[in-house]
């Protein structure tokens, strides 16, 4: 997570979706949801609440271990204060 912050800090586009390039043929969907999670962590610390939520919509499916970790991680206690997150959980069936 400590180098996608200093990529996020040198370059505030690096992970905009069109920059981003992770070959699902090659990545286990267990990376890919490791991937976007701590982009969302790396997001979420950086203040940036809407591109934090949609990579923990990509994370989030389908519904998969991470949402235990949601509700614990001090890195998206802002974001889970917001509307925007609430309605991310009742879209995943994610519960407290």
């Amino acid at each position: 997570m400590e180098v996608y912050a200093k990529a996020l800090a040198l370059d505030p586009h690096i992970f905009d979706p069109g920059q981003v390039q992770i070959v699902d043929e090659t990545s286990s969907r267990r990376q890919i949801v490791a991937v976007n999670y701590y982009l969302a962590k790396t997001y979420a610390t950086a203040g940036k609440m809407q591109e934090s939520l949609a990579y923990l919509r990509k994370a989030c499916r389908p519904v998969s271990a991470t949402g235990k970790h949601l509700m614990k991680d001090k890195e998206f206690a802002a974001l889970r204060a917001t509307p925007e997150f609430h309605q991310l959980m009742l879209e995943q069936a994610i519960r407290d």
